[in-house]
């Protein structure tokens, strides 16, 4: 068991001092990402001032900037840090067909910032296909209140030198800034296409989460209102900075 232990750490040595120059989309070394996203908001809740649950409709659009620094060794051999993440942007108006509201008719300033540590598992080359896997694990802070972060990412390459693919998972729960709601939870996962060449990242993701009383109410004034759905798409220029 040792000794298997002992040839998985070189091995993964060995890959990184091979990927020195690693593509955008693993980002062993520090890197940085701008971009664009646009997401269509769906959700389904019981206002309080409401007979009956209604669908609610809503549209974002926003601007991301993430950036990476990795300045740890892991005793897997691979590198471990930060990586920091926020959104900018405007959400619409959640309302209902019927005219309902959980925002009072006007769209707001919308921000998502999260601050992770990123411990890689597991980063190594097999011939031209590169692969990675990581855990993350952090805080964050939104539109609706602060969170914590736990989950993971995988990056491989699909063709070598052209395209790559890097998705993930997380798991969100958090409080909001009223301490109205007892359920606060969001699942997130997200894919994308990154073409090497050119640096650029092709992604969806996908948000689920609730933000309701026990009751199974939503607060008005509420971005985000009870069981809701968020199908996101995203375009982002990624760069090394080592």
């Amino acid at each position: 068991m040792r000794s298997f232990l002992l040839v998985a750490v070189l091995a993964s040595s060995a890959a990184l001092a091979r990927d020195a120059e690693d593509s955008a989309a693993l980002g062993l070394s520090s890197w940085g990402e701008v971009g664009a996203i646009g997401a269509s908001l769906g959700a389904n809740a019981t206002l309080p001032d409401a007979p009956s649950s209604a669908s609610f409709n809503a549209f974002l659009v926003a601007a991301r900037f993430s950036a990476a620094s990795y300045f740890h060794q892991t005793v897997f051999g691979t590198p471990g840090g930060l990586v920091f993440r926020i959104d900018l942007g405007y959400l619409s108006n959640v309302s209902s067909p019927s005219g309902a509201s959980s925002t009072g008719g006007s769209g707001r300033f919308h921000y998502d910032t999260d601050l992770a540590g990123d411990l890689m598992f597991f980063a190594t080359s097999f011939g031209p296909v590169r692969v990675r896997l990581d855990g993350i694990f952090g805080c964050g802070l939104w539109i609706n209140g602060p969170y914590l972060v736990v989950g993971g990412r995988l990056a491989f390459t699909l063709v070598p030198g052209i395209l790559s693919v890097d998705g993930g998972y997380s798991l969100r729960p958090g409080v909001t800034y009223s301490g109205v709601f007892q359920s606060v939870l969001q699942h997130r996962m997200n894919a994308s296409l990154v073409i090497e060449p050119i640096h650029v990242a092709l992604g969806f993701e996908a948000w689920f989460g609730s933000l309701k009383d026990e009751a199974g109410v939503a607060a008005k004034d509420t971005a985000l209102v009870g069981d809701y759905r968020t199908f996101m798409g995203t375009a982002t220029y990624r760069f090394n900075v080592d």
